[in-house]
């Protein structure tokens, strides 16, 4: 049995026993070799019995140990499994959602905490080490995914609200490759880096598509259509005492008109081939979306509806029906 005494503590034990807010009576605690593994404690030659000026106490470790373990036990014992998914996906907020990284914050926290235990040479129980075995392949995996889902929340930020339905198609290709880590992957999968990977690719296929079209919207197609607008079809002369003749007005402005035609016919050629790239890049995923969802025959008979509704509005015959 093993006794302990508040007037012994490091300045350590106050600190961490003011945070947890645990009480200070002496308590008593039975040390099971099954429970707690102690840690080889190094000692030199150079410093005296007592360190830090107080009186040690051979029972500070196991205390601090009760201490850190009994608010931390369920934690340590839900996460020793890791079974739990990588990602949780909400829908909130529209239109696309966003996925959440699977992981109690307190986690992150219960590592440090595990690793200051350690440096300080205390008695650290079975489950805890083995979850500290795994700390810095969790963290990296847990920091890997975090970016991973900030990252899709930003590129999804970028898609203007009118190619919403546009770009819908990209967007479930990108979800479907985040699907695994909603449903298969865990803690403890070790494909977790090439799902990360894959991820992240699906990440950088639609913000370039994104990319891609914005410039050509803002360089070939805005850019073009103001200079339609700004076309002078004729230019009169300044002077309003010196008044063309008739003949020559109709010789400029044919000739004006002509000029600016031309001018205006080739920026619209180039503004419709612009915007055919636009929307075809946008569509880039169209054609498998509609093939993986066997919609072929719907959009066909649609089409067909239209086309007979057509047609029958310009059949004279049908007029008054």
């Amino acid at each position: 049995m093993s006794h302990f005494n508040p007037r012994g503590r490091t300045n350590a034990v106050l600190m961490r026993t003011r945070y947890s807010g645990l009480d200070t009576s002496p308590i008593t605690i039975p040390l099971d070799e099954e429970f707690v593994k102690p840690v080889k404690r190094q000692t030199s030659s150079n410093k005296g019995p007592n360190d830090h000026g107080l009186t040690q106490n051979a029972s500070m470790p196991t205390c601090l140990h009760a201490n850190w373990w009994m608010p931390h036990a369920s934690l340590i014992k839900k996460m020793s499994s890791m079974s739990s998914s990588v990602i949780i996906f909400s829908i909130e907020p529209p239109p696309f959602g966003r996925p959440y990284v699977n992981m109690d914050p307190e986690v992150i926290g219960l590592l440090r905490e595990i690793e200051c235990l350690d440096k300080l040479q205390c008695p650290i129980p079975r489950i805890a080490e083995e979850f500290w075995l795994k700390a810095s392949i969790l963290k990296e995996n847990y920091e890997q995914l975090k970016l991973m889902c900030n990252e899709y929340v930003r590129i999804t930020k970028l898609v203007p609200p009118n190619l919403t339905l546009l770009i819908s198609p990209t967007v479930q290709r990108l979800n479907r490759a985040l699907q695994p880590g909603i449903v298969l992957h865990n803690w403890s999968s070790v494909s977790l880096k090439s799902y990360i990977q894959e991820v992240s690719q699906e990440l950088s296929r639609l913000e370039r598509i994104l990319d891609q079209a914005n410039q050509i919207l803002e360089h070939r197609i805005s850019a073009v259509l103001k200079r339609i607008a700004q076309c002078q079809l004729l230019s009169l002369p300044d002077d309003p005492n010196s008044p063309l003749e008739m003949i020559e007005l109709v010789r400029q402005t044919r000739q004006q008109t002509r000029k600016a035609a031309e001018e205006i016919d080739a920026l619209s050629s180039s503004a419709l081939c612009a915007a055919v790239e636009y929307v075809n890049g946008l569509l880039v995923d169209y054609d498998a979306f509609i093939q993986r969802n066997n919609l072929g025959p719907r959009i066909a008979e649609e089409l067909r509806l239209k086309r007979s509704y057509i047609e029958g509005t310009k059949d004279p015959a049908n007029k008054g029906r």
